[in-house]
């Protein structure tokens, strides 16, 4: 496998298994790790969003059942 390598002159063609092996932490690992650790990060956010919708709509059922109730005890004392 033939692999464009960047040199001060410019690039240059080396064969695959000659370049030197990465000891290093690089920047495309470094970028990998970032994404990874902001991919966790909005999947959080996301269950969280989603159990505060979910704790809302429960607010809004326990708030149309109480109005239905005073409705009823109101239309009671009229009637």
């Amino acid at each position: 496998m033939i692999v464009l390598k960047k040199t001060l002159c410019g690039e240059k063609e080396v064969e695959g298994d000659q370049l030197p092996l990465l000891k290093k932490p690089t920047p495309v690992m470094a970028l990998v790790k970032n994404l990874m650790f902001h991919m966790i990060h909005i999947e959080k956010l996301q269950q969280q969003q989603q159990q505060q919708e979910e704790e809302q709509q429960e607010q809004q059922q326990h708030l149309y059942t109480n109005s239905q109730v005073l409705a009823s005890v109101y239309l009671s004392k009229l009637g």
